[in-house]
């Protein structure tokens, strides 16, 4: 039977690659889950506690700054802008400098300590 214009031919190879290409999902990595381990709850504990020691710095240092010290909120506001933006800049910095240490060969790097 030969096919005309109006009907494709499809092989049996490739109705086999477009189920496997069907079967795997291409567009999502696997994500790696959390392990919990016993051994390190302490640390898991820590750093938890450290967490909400900062939130709490964060949000009750402006009101003693306010209250106690007398300063005023565009003072506030203004410090707290400052803060954002060091943070970001050394967020940045941060992401060249790794980027930048990659391309240096390790052994080079090794040489240089």
């Amino acid at each position: 039977m030969v096919p005309s214009d109006k009907q494709s031919s499809v092989c049996p190879r490739d109705l086999q690659l477009l189920r496997l290409a069907a079967r795997r999902d291409l567009g999502h990595a696997e994500k790696a889950g959390f392990v919990w381990r016993r051994k390190y709850m302490l640390y898991y504990i820590l750093t938890l506690l450290e967490g909400c020691c900062k939130r709490v710095f964060l949000t009750f240092h402006p009101c003693a700054l306010a209250k106690v010290y007398g300063v005023r909120l565009p003072t506030i506001a203004l410090l707290m802008a400052i803060n954002t933006a060091v943070s970001k800049i050394g967020a940045v910095v941060a992401c060249i400098s790794l980027m930048l240490a990659a391309r240096v060969p390790q052994r080079r790097a090794v040489r240089t300590l």
